[in-house]
């Protein structure tokens, strides 16, 4: 009788130890899955954050391009309006 008890009480305490460490990996796997969401909202944001880096970047050569433009049309009219002369009154 006193084996058949503590065979007993042991496979209690396994029982108990199996319950807690199914506890603690579903808490893991919460975890783990909430965090998995994290990254991918990050990785969202960061792709967001990169395509509005990309529009910029092309806006940034196209204002340098349109400036670099209008400053060779005043050259131009500089020399063209430089050939004038007015009178002052």
């Amino acid at each position: 009788m006193i084996i058949a008890g503590r065979t007993a009480e042991s496979l209690k305490n396994i029982v108990n130890g199996t319950s807690a460490v199914s506890s603690l990996v579903s808490l893991i796997y919460q975890a783990s899955s909430e965090q998995a969401s994290g990254l991918q909202q990050a990785s969202v944001g960061l792709e967001q954050i990169d395509e509005v880096t990309q529009k910029n970047h092309s806006s940034s050569q196209e204002c340098a391009l349109a400036a670099r433009d209008l400053s060779e049309r005043v050259s131009l009219m500089q020399r063209v309006l430089g050939r004038f002369k007015v009178k002052r009154a």
